[in-house]
């Protein structure tokens, strides 16, 4: 797997580029590999995992277990979840993740 990191401040640069109002970045660098290879990876870390519960195993709950698999398994930070309103009108959360494509989201 190849592995690239960029610094917080690029981090928040790309994100704030996404209309972002509110932004948290926690690490100093944050590690990602390409588009290609996170496919496998976010499928992995996707399986097994609970069906949809209202509340109990929603979008935000799905979101922290699949980055915490990849934090587990991969060891790569360059993934977080993002939340807010939806076009739709309602709230969601769901996932983003640095490639060197830029950001793209999973949920």
């Amino acid at each position: 797997m190849q592995v690239f990191f960029i610094s917080r401040d690029v981090a928040i640069h790309q994100l704030a580029q996404l209309g972002l109002n509110q932004i948290v970045v926690d690490d100093d660098l944050i590690y990602y590999t390409t588009e290609a290879e996170w496919k496998p990876i976010l499928i992995e870390a996707a399986s097994g995992l609970p069906d949809y519960q209202p509340d109990r195993f929603d979008c935000d709950k799905f979101a922290i277990a699949v980055m915490g698999e990849v934090y587990k398994r991969y060891q790569l930070n360059g993934i977080g979840i993002m939340r807010g309103g939806t076009p739709a009108g309602g709230y969601h959360a769901w996932l983003v993740y640095a490639t060197e494509n830029g950001i793209r989201f999973f949920e």
